[in-house]
């Protein structure tokens, strides 16, 4: 998967690549525990959401954003 710094990956990208590796991805609309994710990967499954932090405020979102264990 090609990546560039002008735009974000779209969440079918993400999958397509996902899925050439064997994992499953399963949208998550809400920040869950570091063991529930986990727990996800060893069974070959990786939780995600579609929400990243805007630009303009870095350290505040009303949405869950991207986080990575």
């Amino acid at each position: 998967m090609r990546l560039f710094r002008e735009q974000y990956p779209q969440g079918g990208d993400v999958s397509l690549f996902w899925n050439c590796e064997q994992v499953q991805t399963a949208a998550s609309f809400r920040s869950i525990k570091s063991t529930d994710f986990l727990n996800g990967l060893a069974f070959r499954v990786f939780f995600c959401t579609q929400y990243v932090r805007h630009h303009s405020k870095p350290f505040y979102t009303p949405e869950p954003d991207v986080c990575h264990e």
